[in-house]
């Protein structure tokens, strides 16, 4: 089980035929994607109870519908002159930016209720800031003249 379902990636990929094969391609890249998206967005949020509580917020399930529409795309099409499918990299593309911007803290996620999604607390050290003694002045300060 995952943020996606099969049924969203056919839906985004419409030139796909739905049957037992390309389903089963389909569910491993979504338990893949799952698992990175859970990388990426674990510095900050908790995503353990996202799937089981029917909570996962929009924006992580279109990250998710577009990796996995990437990944599919990628396994099952050649690319040629003929065959592009430009688009679909492109979002996989935004999608990972995106999610590496999550991981870093510069954007957030909103909830099902388009408010901001529970961030995790963060210890902070008293000596983030501190700057040793040591690393005042150049070393070659430190010779008796």
């Amino acid at each position: 089980m995952g943020y996606s379902t099969s049924t969203s990636i056919y839906t985004m990929l419409p030139g796909l035929t739905n049957n037992t094969a390309n389903t089963a391609i389909i569910d491993q890249y979504i338990i893949r994607v799952t698992g990175k998206i859970d990388n990426y967005v674990i510095n900050f949020y908790n995503p353990s109870g996202w799937i089981a509580a029917a909570s996962t917020p929009p924006g992580i399930i279109q990250i998710s519908d577009a990796i996995t529409a990437m990944w599919t795309m990628r396994s099952l099409f050649t690319r040629d002159g003929q065959n592009r499918n430009e688009w679909v990299f492109e979002l996989g593309k935004q999608a990972l930016i995106d999610l590496e911007k999550i991981s870093k803290g510069e954007i957030s996620i909103a909830n099902n209720s388009s408010a901001r999604e529970t961030v995790k607390t963060q210890i902070e050290s008293s000596t983030e800031d501190y700057t040793p003694i040591f690393n005042l002045d150049d070393p070659e300060d430190w010779i008796i003249d």
